[in-house]
């Protein structure tokens, strides 16, 4: 089906209003940033925003949401450009863990001059997201534990213990997130990364 001219425009201009908000909201923070601002900043006036988005707010989940879709396609870059099991899942923590740094900066720059109040709502649309995006990364996860299984390097296993590894999968990034905060350094990670992917693999090796 052909896209219409006009739903392309609207596209284009969907896509203005989240970058230039995405650039305000990390150089002045959520808080002090307009509806005002945003339209001067793709040159337009701020009523015609509002046929796309009805506040800076709605702007932010659609500019977080445009941020969760980017990284599951680089997530999944990476799994498909690996040959191996091994491969597939060291590439998937360490593009995970690489993006995850990035998307922390966006994140902290975001919440600048917030109050307590603000804060506390601004951590629960984050808790959201951060729930919405674990979704979206365990078919994903599935799919690298079913080409192990599919090709014999991993034993056959039901939905209910796939689920389980995908947790530990999952949790661990967390852990090795916070190691990367604390050492300010995710080289010094990378071989316990690489000895920890070993280990939970020899477990279900086939």
């Amino acid at each position: 089906m052909m896209t219409e001219p006009n739903d392309i425009i609207e596209d284009s201009i969907q896509q203005q209003i989240i970058q230039a908000a995405q650039q305000l909201f990390q150089i002045h923070g959520l808080q002090k940033v307009t509806m005002d601002d945003v339209a001067r900043e793709i040159g337009k006036r701020r009523s015609s925003l509002y046929y796309y988005y009805k506040s800076k707010e709605e702007i932010l989940d659609a500019a977080i949401d445009v941020e969760m879709r980017r990284i599951l396609a680089e997530l999944t870059q990476a799994v498909d450009a690996a040959p191996g099991l091994e491969e597939k899942v060291s590439g998937y923590f360490r593009a995970r863990l690489n993006m995850s740094q990035k998307t922390r900066e966006f994140y902290t720059m975001i919440d600048n001059g917030m109050n307590a109040g603000e804060m506390s709502d601004y951590t629960k649309v984050i808790h959201t997201m951060h729930t919405r995006f674990r979704q979206l990364e365990i078919p994903l996860l599935r799919k690298i534990l079913n080409f192990g299984i599919e090709n014999g390097l991993l034993r056959s296993m039901d939905t209910k213990e796939q689920d389980a590894l995908i947790f530990v999968l999952l949790s661990s990034i967390q852990g090795f997130k916070k190691e990367i905060v604390i050492k300010k350094n995710f080289d010094n990670i990378k071989p316990a990364i690489s000895m920890w992917i070993y280990l939970i693999l020899q477990g279900f090796k086939k």
